[in-house]
């Protein structure tokens, strides 16, 4: 028999972004950011200091908007770029042409600095009359009021402009380093009697079969093993030159500037993992009836997201309950995904030479979404194509906005995400026909709770213990590993047999040279998508009106003012966050009620 005949394309289309790197398009495109970064900074230096007269706030207004063409022209090109090595990893002239446009873009750092010093000496009385003074200065008063607090943490120019031109070869070179390092490795396996060399982004733990997912993992722990001590050097030096730059910025705490990016208050965070520490016993019951039933005494790391029963699809299947059921929630979300994948916005192939990992980017100029992951013919690839279409949804709903309003923070980012993944889950639920269907899908649904409140916590965990130690200097990669089993122990309430003693070197987010603890967002998108979820429930599809709402608040609020303001919730108190949190519990004791019969 033949191939089966694929009813939506797996690859994505790249050709309208630009043909090629070689094309005339690109280079023109090259040519403008090259350009234009020397334009913005010489009339940066020109604008003048903030005051009330309004030919100032035109004048403003004016750069604003040029400032908002080339981070859209610019947005263009690194996507492009960056989707390119996302799908060939080991493509050196890529790798090089990535570091020449940073190192061109790093150029611009100047503009930010000096408009975001001008804003730090403005007094408030000036401040105010120089937004009234313009409309658009007015639309987007919100973006600049969280300059105005980033202001607040500015060294000097002279310093700030030094630091920019150190990070090129300097963090996110380190940054860079790993990429090349983890884009680079292969993992071999014995597979049908030969020996077989798999990317990292191949290697997955969720087989029924547990000798393959044992296989894997070990096979994976010794390649890791290999590059240890590089991936040490190079989080090492990411660290350290966040701690300095911290110290010379004024900020008290490693936490403090990812709260300010994340518009989140540390009381917050801290009532959010104090609910989930409290709570975490409620899957004590749940990890020792999936041992029982892999006939196990207890889980290791390779366990937790396998599947109890076997339980394959397509993407083609895949995509058209997505499409499905993203239309009943939403008429447009459902046609926004079938837009996306007759497009061929989609990049889905299990293929070699791919990086780890998935992700949705938005070319903001052309307002198309890109998605990337590895669809693996399995429920966990159908939530994560679910996770990313729900990212791509909520950059569709902000496409009307200026530019600078279409901007969130990871946490409300990661709701948007989870909501979509929470939509497929609810469905497939609904749908279980026997004991055994909805126990599979009930132990998908908790795994993802033990990923998002448990592995993400540990995460959180190793980077907290991690920067402290790092305070007094370097670590070995002996001393990672340490610090990071015992952070899953921590996490998991020492409730698995075998930890992952090197996550720390095999987990991208560890190595982003933009932006740190790229972990808790996750929980706090989780957890906030579970109350939405019980509100769609509640009100059925009049919620949707609403949900749309939340989405475009995301880029013009700060998050406790927006949960308040859409939810009437306080989400620095426990309650908010443990209702939530009920709803795993009902889950957990689902599960139980059904598994106890066998």
């Amino acid at each position: 028999m033949g191939k089966k005949m694929e009813k939506y394309a797996r690859s994505w289309n790249l050709y309208n972004i630009f043909p090629d790197i070689k094309s005339v398009e690109f280079k023109k495109a090259f040519k403008y950011i090259e350009d234009e970064t020397i334009n913005l900074t010489n009339e940066c230096d020109k604008l003048p200091d903030i005051n009330e007269e309004k030919t100032v706030a035109l004048k403003w207004e004016n750069f604003f908007k040029k400032l908002e063409n080339f981070k859209l022209e610019s947005g263009l090109i690194a996507g492009y770029v960056n989707n390119k090595i996302s799908k060939d990893v080991e493509n050196e002239k890529l790798m090089i042409l990535m570091a020449n446009l940073s190192s061109i873009l790093i150029k611009a750092a100047p503009v930010e600095i000096k408009i975001l010093s001008k804003l730090k000496k403005c007094e408030k009385k000036t401040y105010n009359t120089f937004i009234n003074n313009s409309n658009y200065l007015k639309k987007i008063k919100f973006s600049i009021d969280e300059n105005k607090k980033h202001s607040n943490f500015l060294m000097d120019e002279k310093r700030e402009k030094l630091s920019a031109d150190l990070s090129i070869d300097g963090i996110h070179a380190w940054s860079r380093l790993y990429d090349k390092i983890s884009g680079k490795l292969k993992i071999e396996l014995m597979e049908k009697g030969s020996i077989v060399k798999k990317s990292v982004s191949q290697i997955r733990y969720d087989s029924n079969n547990r000798s393959i997912r044992q296989n894997e993992f070990f096979a994976s722990l010794k390649s890791w093993d290999t590059v240890k001590d590089i991936c040490a050097d190079a989080l090492n030096h990411i660290a350290g030159t966040r701690l300095t730059l911290y110290k010379e910025k004024g900020f008290k705490h490693f936490l403090d500037e990812t709260l300010l990016k994340n518009r989140l208050k540390r009381e917050s965070l801290n009532a959010m993992w104090s609910s989930v520490s409290e709570r975490k016993s409620m899957f004590i019951p749940f990890f020792k009836s999936k041992a029982k039933i892999m006939g196990v005494k207890k889980l290791s790391w390779y366990d937790i997201s396998a599947p109890i029963v076997s339980g394959k699809i397509d993407f083609d299947c895949a995509m058209d309950i997505i499409i499905k059921e993203y239309g009943n929630f939403n008429h447009d979300m459902g046609n926004f995904v079938k837009w996306c994948i007759d497009n061929k916005f989609i990049e889905s192939e299990n293929c070699s030479g791919k990086r780890a990992g998935a992700y949705c980017m938005q070319f903001a100029k052309k307002n198309q979404p890109r998605i990337f992951m590895t669809f693996t013919d399995n429920y966990a690839s159908m939530s994560i194509l679910a996770h990313e279409l729900g990212h791509a949804y909520h950059n569709y709903i902000l496409k009307d906005e200026p530019l600078s309003l279409r901007k969130y923070p990871m946490g409300l980012a990661e709701t948007a995400s989870t909501f979509g993944e929470a939509i497929i889950g609810n469905y497939l639920l609904k749908n279980a026909q026997t004991d055994n269907e909805k126990a599979a899908m009930l132990d998908k649904k908790i795994s993802d709770a033990v990923l998002m409140l448990m592995n993400i916590h540990s995460r959180f965990i190793f980077e907290c213990n991690f920067y402290e130690k790092r305070s007094y200097g370097e670590l070995t990669s002996d001393q990672l590993t340490e610090i990071m089993v015992s952070a899953q122990k921590e996490a998991y309430l020492e409730l698995l047999e075998d930890y992952d003693p090197l996550f720390w070197a095999s987990k991208l987010h560890f190595y982003m040279s933009n932006i740190s603890f790229y972990n808790f967002p996750y929980t706090f998108g989780y957890l906030f998508s579970n109350a939405l979820l019980k509100i769609y429930k509640e009100q059925g599809k009049k919620f949707a009106k609403t949900y749309n709402k939340i989405l475009i608040d995301t880029g013009c609020m700060n998050t406790e003012e927006l949960l308040f303001n859409n939810l009437g919730t306080d989400i620095t108190k426990k309650e908010f966050w443990n209702k939530s949190l009920d709803l795993i519990e009902d889950d957990i004791n689902q599960f139980i009620k059904i598994t106890d019969k066998k």
